[in-house]
């Protein structure tokens, strides 16, 4: 959703992150190993998740943002946030 500041989410972008999701799993190579990818990947697999939604056809092209630009050529770079530093004042 943030990635691609969509205003609603659809069900082909919901198919589009499960279908992310589903190639990324642990069980898809070996059946005996867990369904979801481990919590310390989850870095990974948001970003994984987030492009194959921004490169869905309503993650590219939301009719109530005509003037965005087309998402699908999003890198890892794009989605990895900027944290300002912090520095407390006492």
């Amino acid at each position: 959703m943030i990635a691609v500041k969509a205003r609603r989410v659809t069900d082909t972008m919901f198919m589009a992150a499960a279908k992310a999701l589903a190639g990324i799993s642990p069980a898809h190579a070996n059946p005996s190993r867990n369904l979801l990818p481990p919590v310390s990947e989850l870095r990974d697999v948001a970003v994984t998740v987030a492009l194959a939604v921004a490169s869905s056809p309503q993650g590219r092209a939301d009719p109530g943002h005509r003037d965005r630009p087309d998402r699908s050529g999003n890198s890892r770079q794009d989605l990895t946030p900027h944290y300002q530093s912090y520095r407390l004042q006492a």
